[in-house]
C-alpha cells in the first residue's frame, strides 16, 4: 500500500466519522415573539430519528451548558427559562446518560398512598390494584386525588367517584417516569366492564 492509498483511507474515515457524528446531532432553535417572560416552562422537540434509539440524551443550550432532559415517546422535553423577545439554540446528542435537574421529580408510596412530588406541587394518588369480590357503590372506593401540596405546607383536598353503576376494581398505573415530569393513570372499571 502506498502514501496515496493510506492518506485517501485517513480522509475517507475522517469524513464518515463526521457525517456519523453529524447524523447524531439534533439542532432546535426557541424564541419568544410576544415580549413574555417563561419560567419554568416544560417544552419538548420530536427527537430526530438518529437519536430515537440512543441510550440517553444530552442538551445543551447555546452557551455549551448542559441542560437537564427527559425522552418520552420520541419526544424530548426540557425545563427552561425565557426572557422577553429572547432566543434559545438547543443542540441533542446521544450520551451514556441525561442530565438530571437539582430537584427531580420523586415517585414514591406513603401512607398506603402513591405521591408524585416535583419540589413544586406534589399530588396523592391511591396505590394499587383492588378488585371487588362483588361490584361496590361508588362512595366505598378511593377517589381519584388524594390530596394536593404546594412546595412547602400540608396536603389539601379530597376527591370522591360519583357514578351510575357499581364499580369492579379500580388501579393506579405510573405511566410516565421522569426527572423533569411523571405521570398516573388511576382507572376504574364498572359493570358490563365499562372504564
Amino acid at each position: 500500500m502506498n502514501t496515496t492509498h493510506i492518506a485517501l483511507g485517513v480522509a475517507l474515515m475522517t469524513i464518515l466519522a463526521a457525517n456519523a457524528r453529524a447524523a447524531g446531532t439534533q439542532t432546535a432553535h426557541l424564541k419568544d415573539y410576544i415580549g413574555h417572560t417563561w419560567t419554568n416552562e416544560l417544552i419538548s422537540y420530536p427527537l430526530d430519528k438518529s437519536l430515537a434509539k440512543a441510550a440517553a440524551i444530552e442538551a445543551k443550550d447555546e452557551t455549551g451548558a448542559v441542560l437537564p432532559c427527559q425522552v418520552v415517546s420520541n419526544r424530548v422535553y426540557l425545563l427552561i427559562t425565557l426572557p422577553p423577545n429572547a432566543e434559545k439554540t438547543f443542540t441533542f446528542n446521544a450520551a451514556p446518560s441525561a442530565a438530571v435537574p437539582p430537584k427531580p421529580v420523586t415517585i414514591k408510596e406513603e401512607n398506603g398512598l402513591l405521591v408524585l412530588d416535583s419540589g413544586a406541587m406534589a399530588v396523592r394518588l391511591p396505590t394499587g390494584e383492588k378488585t371487588y369480590p362483588e361490584a361496590v357503590t361508588p362512595d366505598r372506593v378511593p377517589g381519584p386525588l388524594n390530596g394536593v401540596r404546594g412546595e412547602q405546607g400540608d396536603w389539601i383536598g379530597k376527591s370522591w367517584l360519583e357514578a351510575p353503576c357499581k364499580v369492579v376494581s379500580h388501579k393506579t398505573d405510573v405511566t410516565v417516569r421522569g426527572s423533569l415530569w411523571s405521570e398516573a393513570a388511576v382507572t376504574y372499571t364498572f359493570e358490563s366492564n365499562k372504564q
